[in-house]
């Protein structure tokens, strides 16, 4: 996975990103299992910049 740097610190983020919408149920229902599934492949491909917000399914993206 390629990383970059985030702005002017040294911290290095995937040039990937996950959207958290799904997992809050925004435009997508999913198992919950499904969910943990998609989101531990992401990890286990070295991605490490999750996008998430407390609208993303009244919280439950968080």
């Amino acid at each position: 996975m390629n990383r970059r740097r985030f702005g002017r610190t040294n911290i290095e983020i995937s040039e990937l990103t996950l959207g958290g919408g799904f997992v809050g149920g925004l435009l997508l229902h999913a198992p919950d299992e499904v969910k943990r599934e998609c989101i531990a492949a992401c990890l286990d491909a070295g991605m490490n910049w999750l996008d998430t917000a407390a609208d993303n399914g009244d919280g439950a993206s968080e």
